[in-house]
């Protein structure tokens, strides 16, 4: 690994539950989040956007982009998860979640885990994402997002 060449750290991997289901893994996640205080990195790797059904994205994968950037940046922190698991109850927002993640949201899901572990800690973009605060939307085919994401100790 290039972060740890030594391979010096433990690793634990924690498999998605097959339901995907997002209150399930903001669950996992809530229970990740003491971890943090005893220095336990938590990586959660997916994607924002990946639609492999559709293989394009336009408008609508922006549309989802554009509500990820409002759940990670805007309002309390401390509520984050609950905005996001909003999205899936909603009917303006499920279907963008839906499209963004055809067929299937187990890309998505690893960051409901991370926003959930991270106990309401500020999002920051570790690699190009953001939009609206004019970075580079880096995207491959037009619908697969690169964006990465950190959240404060």
């Amino acid at each position: 690994m290039c972060s740890y060449p030594k391979a010096d750290i433990p690793v634990v991997q924690i498999s998605l539950h097959s339901s995907l289901n997002p209150a399930l893994h903001a669950a996992l996640g809530r229970a990740l989040q003491p971890l943090r205080s005893r220095n336990v990195f938590i990586l959660c790797s997916g994607q924002t956007t990946h639609p492999m059904a559709t293989r394009s994205g336009g408008l609508k994968a922006a549309q989802f982009e554009d509500w990820l950037e409002t759940v990670l940046y805007e309002g309390p922190a401390d509520n984050r998860v609950d905005r996001a698991l909003a999205g899936f109850a909603d009917a303006n927002v499920l279907p963008l979640i839906r499209f963004a993640h055809n067929p299937r949201t187990e890309h998505f899901t690893p960051l409901i885990v991370a926003l959930a572990a991270s106990g309401g800690s500020r999002a920051r973009e570790l690699f190009g994402h953001s939009r609206k605060n004019g970075t580079n939307w880096n995207v491959l085919g037009g619908a697969f997002s690169l964006a990465s994401f950190i959240f404060d100790q």
